[in-house]
């Protein structure tokens, strides 16, 4: 696939209601996928095992709403490389600000629970640059 594609999975938020799931934007693009928040319920949208392989997980800040579906992801795609239909380990990136500021200590600390299974990088959000070929990736520090 080598158009850019962004499906939303989830826009609610504090928890998900009806059909609808908290925060998470899935975005396709040259056979690597980047997804956007990981809001509770969004993987029941997800096609597994083809979303999560090349997935690069980006957190936008920590709140529940935006992160609580990671433990879904992380033991499905431990499941589907157990299985041998995923070959690529799940990238978790979460933001180092509140990290440095001593804030959010409980999210930090169930995000890095996944450490053993894939790798948690924390990153300054406001110097984010991810490349795939010619799509980069760049983040802007907004109030909340």
């Amino acid at each position: 696939m080598d158009s850019l594609v962004i499906t939303p999975l989830g826009t609610v938020s504090p928890y998900c209601y009806h059909d609808m799931n908290c925060a998470g934007y899935l975005i396709s693009y040259k056979n690597q996928k980047y997804l956007l928040d990981a809001g509770n319920g969004i993987s029941r949208y997800m096609d597994f095992p083809n979303d999560i392989e090349n997935l690069k997980i980006l957190i936008t800040h920590l709140h529940p709403d935006h992160y609580e579906e990671l433990s879904v992801l992380c033991q499905s795609a431990y499941v589907f490389q157990k299985l041998g239909k995923l070959k690529n380990k799940l990238e978790i990136y979460i933001p180092g600000s509140d990290y440095e500021n001593n804030q959010h200590t409980e999210a930090y600390n169930f995000i890095h629970s996944f450490e053993n299974l894939y790798p948690v990088r924390v990153i300054n959000y406001d110097n984010l640059n991810i490349k795939n070929e010619d799509l980069t990736i760049t983040s802007l520090r907004v109030p909340h």
